[in-house]
């Protein structure tokens, strides 16, 4: 049983990694949008050991340093950065209310839909505030100035995600034997 949690495990784990790495890699071939939010709050679901928060955290700051090194623009690159640390918690910590992406009822699809959609919506906060007040462009910028600024930003943050939420559940939940492959839960 053990070694049946740990393939599991490391299937998932390579799995979202490659996801994170194709459309977080800032040089991929075809221009996806990020994924990351959705990354993060699958590994909440799936990823129960403590440590597997902080090793996607560590992937996407790497990704972002290769990026970089390679001539991406270090516009965003500021002490708010940190500020990533607690936005993608907020989906991690989320998933984690979830035993599976199993969506059986109109209610379970509302809970995971409405809890998503919430803790996307944090993360935004988070992200957007700390970069308009902490990254040190932004001389003192009013919370209205910030508002103004970001909002253009909000649906393509939280729509992406969706986004991508939606499709990953739809595959899920309509492919028996992608379920029966990788021993995920579907209860």
């Amino acid at each position: 049983m053990n070694r049946v949690i740990k393939n599991k495990d490391f299937q998932i784990t390579i799995g979202l990694l490659v996801l994170l790495l194709i459309t977080r890699g800032h040089s991929n071939v075809i221009d996806l949008p990020d994924a990351t939010l959705a990354v993060f709050f699958i590994g909440g679901i799936y990823l129960r050991r403590y440590i597997m928060a902080p090793v996607f955290l560590i992937a996407a700051a790497m990704m972002d340093n290769h990026a970089f090194a390679n001539g991406v623009s270090e516009f965003c690159k500021t002490p708010a950065y940190f500020f990533l640390i607690p936005t993608y918690l907020t989906l991690w910590i989320t998933g984690r209310q979830f035993l599976s992406l199993r969506v059986n009822t109109v209610e379970s699809a509302k809970s995971m839909a409405g809890s998503l959609a919430l803790s996307t919506s944090i993360a935004f906060i988070l992200s957007s505030g700390g970069f308009s007040f902490f990254s040190g462009y932004y001389d003192h910028l009013t919370i209205a100035e910030h508002v103004t600024r970001s909002a253009p930003y909000y649906i393509p943050y939280v729509g992406n995600t969706l986004i991508y939420m939606s499709l990953i559940l739809f595959i899920f939940n309509t492919n028996k034997s992608l379920i029966r492959s990788t021993g995920l839960r579907h209860s």
